[in-house]
């Protein structure tokens, strides 16, 4: 196993240790991914609970400290962060999706264009919010971030509760909103992903840990 895999590794095992935190989020995230309208809000919730739990459990319980004793660099530390962000959006994504679209299959209303839109619209907003979010928090800590972590939350994720189901197959009709506008927006948010590692690695190479 190698450093990257090895760390990634760690962050999920962090994260299942909190079982009673996982298993609210957990219920939270079922409970409304079985309401196809809702997927982008469980998702929303999801990725917001999970992805910020698990980097603030580092900073409660002083893991960068230890994180010092192993034979690891800041930059691989950085990276795996990034990398573990990712793995949720992805696994969150197939997770949600796999329950809406089994929701609709039972219950009748399938609509495979809506439910892809609210896929791609989720994966977006889950990337402009880790872009963000992710080196806020590593560079100035959970505590310091957390006012900055829960107003994007807000901006990015808030409306998407409110999204009509029929609104969404309404506009998988439109031919330039599911190309090229979605494909674009996806693309702003890989660079905006990019650029906030570019942006934060740096920082967090050069920070001084100290007790908060």
């Amino acid at each position: 196993m190698n450093t990257m895999t090895a760390l990634v590794k760690a962050d999920f095992i962090k994260l299942f240790s909190l079982k009673k935190t996982l298993l609210l989020f957990g219920i939270i995230t079922m409970g409304f991914a079985l309401l196809p309208q809702m997927l982008l809000f469980s998702f929303a919730v999801a990725l917001y609970g999970l992805l910020y739990t698990a980097l603030a459990y580092d900073d409660s319980n002083g893991a960068y400290y230890w994180y010092g004793t192993l034979p690891v660099n800041r930059r691989q530390i950085f990276q795996s962060k990034y990398l573990f962000a990712l793995a949720m959006i992805l696994l969150l994504i197939l997770i949600t999706g796999l329950l809406s679209t089994l929701s609709s299959l039972v219950t009748g209303n399938a609509s495979p264009e809506a439910l892809l839109i609210s896929m791609i619209i989720a994966v977006t907003g889950g990337m402009t919010f880790t872009a963000i979010t992710l080196p806020l928090t590593l560079c100035l800590g959970s505590a310091k971030s957390r006012i900055y972590a829960l107003i994007l939350y807000i901006g990015c994720f808030a409306a998407m509760g409110q999204v009509d189901h029929a609104w969404l197959e309404a506009i998988s009709r439109i031919p330039w909103f599911a190309f090229p506008f979605l494909p674009l927006l996806f693309l702003g948010s890989c660079l905006l992903l990019a650029l906030g590692y570019v942006w934060g690695i740096g920082r967090y190479c050069r920070k001084e840990f100290k007790a908060e």
